[in-house]
């Protein structure tokens, strides 16, 4: 305190005015951004909301409001530890730079000469190449979540029973038996996939499942979403979609794809030498993010937040059902603080980038 009263009389008049005025607009940035935050939770009835400021590479303002636990009226803070969902490529693409930039991996070439046990894939019974570049720019032609049926599934179907064989014939070991009675995921309805369908639907960049699963929007609509199946290795969660088809020429059209992201890193473990939840948490420890990591539902984790939905019947909140996202880690499986991400931010946009040829051991990047 003495020295920040002794500092603040060095002030001149002026620069006393000038810091008045830019404290009092930062009290006013602050509480309309409350209020913003406030608008957004009530229109989209979310329970908690957190939200973080950096300017020019300074962390200047973080914030929550609503409850991370609803149930014990738990208000949310900035502590609190939250899944970032599809946040976790851009963790991953940065920890596979890095082995790029280290001449550990050549994103050009293809994906077999880093993950063998990947089948070949072929398009109109033609060879093609799927290279690293591809996975991470959702040029792949792999599939996202939706399920592509073979030719002999794609009838109409009518009865419960044969909704649920052809469920499971589909997705496998996905289905648990204890899904039958969970509200994660619906009955399937009646449909039909055409090749006509089929076609019209690639054109939109989306997959006709034959199956219509239920009316959610997004990823919530897809049964393989929902998978509760624990995979031990990235190897073992390659055997969701390594066997399917391709659903276009790689190269030839953009499709979302998070099961791409799952071999991308497969691709990581091998150029690496060791598992890639091991090379995430060097690149967090690297990086100062102490409270990002994998989305582990076994693991006690401090802070961690509740997980929330809208029933679809009721319209009403209620708890996410449990899913196990050991099959999709670089693609979607950590939990990190708003505090952490925002210095991730900064990290990508501020950092010094290491140059074997520089005097220094350091040099600050001047490109754009």
């Amino acid at each position: 305190m003495l020295l920040a009263k002794s500092s603040s009389s060095e002030l001149s008049s002026g620069s006393k005015v000038i810091l008045k005025d830019t404290l009092r607009n930062a009290e006013i940035a602050i509480s309309e951004s409350r209020t913003l935050l406030q608008r957004v939770k009530d229109e989209h009835g979310c329970p908690g909301i957190v939200a973080a400021v950096s300017i020019n590479g300074h962390h200047i303002w973080s914030d929550a409001i609503g409850l991370s636990d609803v149930e014990n009226r738990f208000p949310m803070t900035t502590d609190h530890v939250i899944r970032i969902a599809s946040i976790s490529k851009v963790l991953t693409v940065t920890a596979l730079a890095k082995l790029w930039e280290r001449k550990k991996l050549d994103i050009d070439k293809p994906v077999q000469e880093f993950v063998p046990s990947f089948p070949e894939k072929t398009w109109e019974n033609k060879k093609v190449t799927i290279t690293t570049r591809q996975l991470l720019s959702h040029l792949s032609g792999i599939r996202h979540y939706e399920k592509v049926v073979s030719k002999e599934d794609t009838l109409m179907v009518t009865s419960n029973s044969t909704k649920e064989s052809l469920a499971r014939k589909n997705y496998g070991s996905i289905l648990q038996d204890s899904d039958r009675t969970s509200n994660n995921i619906t009955s399937l309805s009646d449909t039909t996939a055409s090749s006509t369908h089929l076609k019209k639907r690639n054109k939109e960049s989306e997959i006709s499942s034959g199956i219509k699963e239920n009316e959610d929007i997004g990823d919530g609509k897809y049964v393989e979403f929902f998978s509760r199946k624990k995979y031990e290795k990235v190897s073992e969660a390659l055997d969701q979609f390594k066997d399917d088809p391709l659903v276009n020429k790689p190269g030839t059209k953009f499709l979302y794809s998070t099961h791409a992201w799952t071999l991308v890193s497969a691709v990581i473990e091998s150029a690496a030498k060791k598992p890639y939840l091991e090379v995430m948490k060097e690149m967090f420890d690297d990086l100062g993010l102490n409270h990002t990591l994998p989305d582990q539902h076994a693991l006690l984790i401090p802070n961690r937040s509740r997980l929330y939905q809208r029933s679809k019947k009721t319209k009403k909140l209620e708890n996410a059902p449990y899913v196990d996202v050991s099959n999709k880690w670089a693609g979607g499986g950590f939990m990190s603080t708003v505090d952490d991400l925002i210095t991730f931010a900064d990290a990508m946009l501020y950092s010094y980038q290491f140059s074997a040829s520089s005097t220094g051991p350091l040099v600050r990047s001047t490109r754009g």
